[in-house]
C-alpha cells in the first residue's frame, strides 16, 4: 500500500466512493487509503508505524463488520504512535450516547450520514488545517 496521508475506515463502498470525491476536491494529490473493517485498520497501522509513515488523518465508522469503531477510536488514542492523528468519525449513527462516547474517546469531529459533499468537504478542510499545522509546530518542537 502507498502512503495514505488520509485512511478510511468503512465497509460501505458507496460511502467509500463518496468520500474519495470529496478529497479529490480538497486536494486530488492526497494519497487515499481505505481499511474494510477494524482488523484490516490494526494491521495496516501496525505496519505503517514499523515503516515510521502513518496517516495524517483517519475517518472511522462506528458500524464495522468485525469491531466497533469507537473501541478501535480509543485503541487509536491509547497508542502513542496514532494518539495525535485527527480522526472524523463518519457514522449513521444519530445515537447521542454514541456521540459522547466518541467525542469521550478522542474524537476531533463527528460527522452523521448520509452527508452532503460541502459539509463533509468544509469539515475535512477544518480538521486538516487545523491538526496538520498543530502536528508540525509539534514535531519541530521536538526535533
Amino acid at each position: 500500500m502507498n502512503q495514505a496521508e488520509i485512511l478510511y475506515i468503512e465497509d460501505n463502498e458507496d460511502y467509500i466512493e463518496f468520500v474519495k470525491r470529496a478529497i479529490r476536491k480538497i486536494n486530488a494529490e492526497l494519497h487515499f487509503g481505505v481499511a474494510t473493517d477494524g482488523k484490516n485498520a490494526l494491521a495496516i497501522f501496525e505496519e505503517e508505524e514499523r515503516k515510521k509513515r502513518l496517516p495524517r488523518l483517519i475517518l472511522l465508522d462506528i458500524n464495522l463488520p468485525d469491531y466497533n469503531g469507537l473501541d478501535l477510536l480509543k485503541k487509536l488514542r491509547g497508542n502513542k504512535a496514532t494518539r495525535y492523528i485527527p480522526i472524523v468519525m463518519l457514522s449513521s449513527s444519530e445515537n447521542q450516547s454514541d456521540m459522547k462516547k466518541a467525542f469521550d474517546n478522542g474524537a476531533n469531529a463527528y460527522l452523521i450520514k448520509p452527508i452532503g459533499i460541502a459539509p463533509l468537504t468544509d469539515v475535512l478542510n477544518s480538521v486538516c488545517n487545523f491538526w496538520l499545522n498543530h502536528n508540525q509546530i509539534v514535531e519541530h518542537i521536538a526535533a
